[in-house]
């Protein structure tokens, strides 16, 4: 009787244990997640508000949803289900809802290019929030929501415009095991996506290259089913074992 009772209890724990294919959610870690941003239009680079080269860089906050296959032994293949990577905002930057440069408002990021199309040129992004679909060497990176606003001088204003291209990341993504059945996802960025913008005569419809840099980080927490069933099983274990049967 006691044999059969250790078997099965054994069994319990092996099975949960085992390297099968398994989702997880991941909460991304802000204090070890950045990307930088650049873009580029018409050859010229953007930079920095302010000369502040923190216009350029936030940190980014949310949840990844992905599926490891062996995740005790480090993830052999891993599928990102969806994401919501958010940004933080940056500071405050210009234009405003408006289009105004006087006030600064709260953004993610904030870009000046002084000498574009004859031009002092802003942009201010804002709500941007990312999803990951892919694999672990190649995910595509869509926007959830998202958007800029352009002060574009003399050419006029670009406001509320939404963020709605794709990129493609192929950078190999590391999960690392705790050991404890959960584990963290460090994630490289490097993905750059297209977009038009109307500039006005003479120079209509424009290509704009936004690239993003950087590497999320993310970690996942214990599944609370498995952890109960394990605590289960070892503590009727335990009983059985003063009660003597052991």
């Amino acid at each position: 009787m006691r044999k059969l009772i250790v078997v099965v209890g054994m069994l319990a724990i092996s099975q949960l244990l085992a390297p099968t294919a398994r989702a997880d959610i991941f909460f991304v870690d802000a204090e070890n997640s950045n990307l930088t941003v650049s873009v580029t239009m018409l050859g010229t680079t953007f930079g920095s508000q302010n000369a502040d080269p923190r216009s350029l860089v936030t940190s980014y906050f949310g949840s990844i949803d992905a599926t490891l296959s062996d995740p005790l032994s480090g993830g052999t293949s891993i599928v990102f289900n969806s994401s919501s990577v958010i940004a933080n905002d940056s500071g405050s930057w210009v234009p405003d809802a408006t289009g105004g440069l006087a006030n600064p408002v709260l953004a993610n990021y904030g870009l000046n290019a002084p000498n574009l199309l004859g031009q002092n040129i802003f942009i201010a992004m804002h709500d941007i929030d990312f999803n990951f679909v892919g694999n672990r060497t190649s995910q595509t990176l869509s926007f959830n929501a998202g958007y800029s606003d352009i002060n574009a001088g003399a050419l006029g204003d670009l406001l509320n415009n939404p963020l709605d291209a794709l990129g493609l990341n192929s950078q190999t993504t590391v999960y690392t095991p705790f050991g404890d059945g959960t584990g963290q996802l460090i994630i490289p960025v490097n993905a750059t996506f297209t977009t038009i913008v109307n500039a006005g005569p003479p120079f209509g419809n424009v290509d704009v290259f936004i690239n993003f840099t950087g590497s999320i980080r993310a970690v996942s927490v214990p599944e609370p089913g498995s952890i109960a069933i394990v605590f289960g099983v070892l503590t009727g274990l335990t009983c059985i074992r003063r009660r003597g049967v052991l």
